[in-house]
């Protein structure tokens, strides 16, 4: 119909000049079926978390998508860092407390106050690509 004709050309222009990335069909996430929803919010966390340097959570509950992502950051190695104002909810003392290393035994879980706190914290996990 006529959603589908549009996303086609949506589709079709980025992909001449820009990038689509999905590990799944752009209706599953429309969808109204709770657990279908579910599943499509767990995959784009998972694409969120591999392709940023970090996550910055500014705010999350138990069972959240951001707390998803937050899981899967640290699952492959990327930091988290969390807002000052949320760390003292007891899933970020826990995080905190409890925080996994990287390889060269750098704590990926932070707590940063301000941009400028976030980008120190990032930094050490910054890439530089030369062409």
């Amino acid at each position: 119909g006529a959603v589908g004709s549009i996303i086609g050309s949506v589709g079709a222009e980025a992909g001449e000049n820009g990038l689509i990335l999905s590990e799944c069909p752009q209706a599953e996430g429309r969808r109204f079926d709770p657990e279908a929803r579910a599943r499509s919010l767990k995959r784009r966390n998972r694409l969120v978390a591999a392709l940023g340097t970090g996550t910055l959570v500014m705010a999350a509950r138990p069972g959240s998508s951001t707390l998803i992502e937050v899981q899967a950051a640290l699952a492959i190695g990327r930091p988290v860092i969390l807002w000052q104002a949320c760390t003292q909810e007891s899933w970020a003392e826990d995080l905190l407390q409890n925080a996994p290393k990287d390889a060269e035994g750098r704590s990926l879980v932070a707590a940063a106050g301000s941009a400028r706190e976030v980008e120190a914290l990032l930094s050490p996990w910054a890439r530089v690509w030369w062409l």
